[in-house]
């Protein structure tokens, strides 16, 4: 009924939080499909297969579990016994950067300490290297988030909405001062695509293939691949493996990535007592922080905007939806709290049954969420020149959903020069 009354009136919001399983019934999966061909993307698929796990591993009764709600763009919560502060985006491609291009004030400004890798004599040096960069800089974050968020409970109470949530009344104690069962601080790791395809092609030139040593690699990235040889430089990179090609080297370096991370942060404790817990996923910031982004190895140049939560890198991926959706299946998915694929698939290709199945192995993958988009580029061309005649296409843009006529045409470009699955 909510599905076929949101396509009758066309609306936009509220989104659509649809639960689905790899049991759910065929005829609900496929009228999502058919939803999307029409140009109807308002959907964010919430996976109970992974959802419902995850919560009872938290100590909460499988009744609860299975109770739970889908919550603003990426997480699902248990309505009144979880508390979640997830608006925490850490950009792994943001060291990458500092590590490549070094540059000692900026390291000072920010208090940040980078190692080179410049010097490295294998790839397991400058993996080393780089994760050791990162993890360093998380774990100060993290202690900083911990120092300074008592203060919350002080200048930021919630008392009315404490009220609602199970154990605070007992307690006696606001939400935000450790009054709530479980309220840990999600932190998103941003752009690990980026990383993974970086990490790829420097193996692949530097140290597998030979094509150049590591420090002309690097040249040519600091130098935006400029001139004959960046060029030569830049397509090498771009044909080396990449993250969705569902290939062993791109696949156990997202899974040892993600386990690291999990394992590494454990020990510590947020303001309120509780954990730090990650997720994948990104809001506008792709293309807004890519903007100041510069050049990394995986072939991008200065300002290119970057990979959306899981979803492969939009100048890498050349695969197709069964490739991306195996490369999901091999990732650690309890690792995580939450995480999000936004894929873009062709229209010409799919149709309503094909989605069907591939919201089943999506949930197969263990993964929990995924927000699909279904368009023709010649559909969205005629919008820009025509848009009278397309009032109602909406497509979904990165956590939102929106009219694509009512884009700007810098988030229109955008989407028509996403990859298209088929």
């Amino acid at each position: 009924m909510f599905l076929e009354e949101h396509l009758r009136q066309r609306l936009v919001f509220p989104k659509l939080h649809c639960r689905v399983s790899r049991d759910a019934p065929a005829a609900y999966l496929e009228q999502i499909g058919d939803m999307l061909m029409r140009g109807h993307a308002v959907f964010a698929l919430f996976n109970d297969d992974r959802h419902v796990p995850n919560f009872e591993a938290l100590g909460i009764p499988t009744a609860r579990a299975r109770d739970y709600v889908c919550t603003g763009c990426w997480d699902g919560n248990v309505d009144t016994e979880t508390d979640v502060d997830c608006a925490n985006y850490m950009s792994v491609a943001r060291i990458l950067e500092m590590t490549i291009h070094r540059n000692p004030e900026e390291e000072r400004r920010y208090r940040v300490r980078i190692d080179p890798i410049d010097g490295a004599k294998s790839f397991a040096e400058v993996e080393e290297t780089l994760y050791r960069n990162f993890i360093r800089f998380m774990r100060d974050a993290l202690a900083r988030y911990t120092r300074y968020g008592r203060a919350n409970a002080e200048v930021f109470p919630h008392p009315a909405y404490s009220m609602c949530l199970t154990g605070c009344v007992d307690s006696r104690r606001d939400t935000t001062d450790a009054g709530t069962f479980f309220r840990p601080r999600v932190v998103t790791l941003a752009f690990m695509a980026n990383v993974v395809d970086s990490l790829c092609a420097i193996r692949r030139l530097c140290f597998e293939d030979r094509s150049c040593t590591l420090p002309e690699l690097l040249a040519a990235v600091r130098t935006n691949w400029a001139g004959e040889e960046g060029e030569r430089l830049r397509r090498l990179a771009m044909d080396a493996p990449y993250w969705g090609d569902d290939t062993p080297a791109s696949n156990d370096l997202m899974r040892r990535w993600i386990s690291r991370v999990s394992d590494d942060i454990r020990d510590l404790r947020n303001d309120q007592g509780g954990p730090y817990v990650l997720a994948c996923w990104i809001y506008r910031e792709f293309v807004i922080w890519g903007e100041k982004t510069r050049a990394t190895p995986d072939g991008r140049r200065d300002g290119d905007r970057l990979a959306q939560g899981f979803a492969p890198s939009e100048y890498r991926c050349k695969e197709g939806a069964s490739a991306v959706i195996g490369a999901l299946g091999k990732l650690d998915h309890s690792k995580l709290y939450a995480s999000n694929a936004n894929l873009m698939f062709d229209k010409a290709s799919m149709n309503p049954a094909l989605f069907a199945a591939l919201f089943r192995a999506a949930c197969q993958t263990g993964m929990h969420l995924l927000q699909p988009n279904c368009t023709s580029v010649e559909d969205l061309l005629d919008a820009q020149v025509h848009p009278e005649r397309h009032q109602d296409l909406i497509v979904k843009v990165c956590g939102y959903s929106a009219r694509f006529v009512s884009l700007s045409k810098r988030y229109q470009d955008e989407v028509i020069a996403r990859h298209r699955l088929k």
